[in-house]
Formats: structure tokens, C-alpha cells, sequence
């Protein structure tokens, strides 16, 4: 098995582990995955998803700057930069992000109801 394919195994333990509300052990395969392939978008989005269910604010806020050099479209960063302003309470800093999401994709419905 070549590193790209550990890599997304590594991925995939940590969706499974996040699913299962099992954070620790989703933040662990995630960052492994991310040593075999770094700057992927999508596993720093969860990363950064997980860290914030984690409570690791600053965490998260610097794997999601990374994300934005990487894919600024991705509607899942600019979500995830919204649940992270609002567990801090920037509630105006959150509506701006999740507009982002809306802007990218006027059917994002967890947009429009994160904005409600």
C-alpha cells in the first residue's frame, strides 16, 4: 500500500471516528493522514471540524487559514469558520461566513438555517 492509500484509509478511521463522536481518536487519524499527505483540503476541514467539538479553537482557525490558501471555494471551510465563530459567540463574524456558503451555493440549507 503506497503512502496516498494509508493516507486515505487514515482519512476514512477518522470520518468513521468522527461519526462516532469518538473526537480524540478522529483528530488523531486525521493529523496521521495529513503526515502521508499534507494539504488536503478535505482532511484539514475535518481536522478542523473535529478540533472544534474539541474545543481547540485556535487550532482549528489555523488549519482552516490553511484550507482557504488551498480550495476558498469550499463551501465546508467557510461552514466550518462559521460553527467556529459562533461556539466563540462572533456571531457577526458568523453570519459573514456562512453568507460565504450561501454565495457559493444558494441551496445550502444548513447555511440558511445557521443563519436563522
Amino acid at each position: 500500500m503506497n503512502s496516498f492509500e494509508m493516507a486515505k484509509n487514515l482519512f476514512l478511521d477518522g470520518l468513521r471516528h468522527f461519526q462516532n463522536q469518538e473526537f480524540q481518536d478522529a483528530e488523531h487519524s486525521f493529523l496521521k493522514s495529513l503526515e502521508l499527505a499534507p494539504k488536503r483540503a478535505s482532511t484539514l476541514n475535518n481536522l478542523a471540524a473535529t478540533q472544534i467539538r474539541l474545543r481547540k479553537f485556535d487550532e482549528a482557525e489555523k488549519n482552516l487559514k490553511l484550507v482557504i490558501d488551498i480550495n476558498e471555494k469550499s463551501i465546508d471551510l467557510w461552514l466550518n469558520l462559521g460553527v467556529l465563530c459562533l461556539e466563540r459567540g462572533q456571531v457577526t463574524e458568523a453570519i459573514t461566513f456562512l453568507e460565504r456558503c450561501i454565495e457559493l451555493d444558494p441551496h445550502f440549507i444548513l447555511g440558511w438555517k445557521l443563519i436563522a
